[in-house]
């Protein structure tokens, strides 16, 4: 599962080197939900954030070409939780080894789509 998760971000790094263009975005949010085949991954972009009010989250501004990456049916075998610490260290993971790529970002999260946004950046 790890592999699937780290093969999404990669792909999705370079739509987010493509956002050097767009000034507008500001804030990332890596999110996680289940959906009845297992759980899927998929990342948002945002105009603005609020670190008081999850509302920001309501307001996606910006998607890569292919988002919600499906983890299959292996992933039904995690809780919820354990599958948010996982995707939260990998992410952590790719937003310390990729710092450049991320810099221009004022938030980067991970969240479980009902769930309170974990910053990470």
């Amino acid at each position: 599962m790890n592999d699937i998760i780290n093969k999404a971000i990669d792909h999705w790094r370079s739509e987010i080197k493509r956002l050097d263009g767009l000034s507008s975005i500001v804030a990332l949010n890596f999110g996680l939900q289940k959906i009845e085949s297992g759980f899927e991954i998929y990342l948002e972009g945002f105009s603005w954030h609020d670190d008081q009010n999850d509302l920001w989250l309501l307001d996606v501004k910006w998607s890569p070409a292919d988002n919600y990456i499906s983890l299959q049916k292996e992933s039904l075998k995690y809780n919820r939780l354990e599958l948010l610490a996982i995707y939260k260290d990998i992410v952590t993971n790719e937003v310390t080894k990729h710092a450049q790529d991320y810099k221009r970002f004022e938030v980067v999260t991970v969240a479980l789509t009902d769930g309170t946004p974990i910053r990470v950046k």
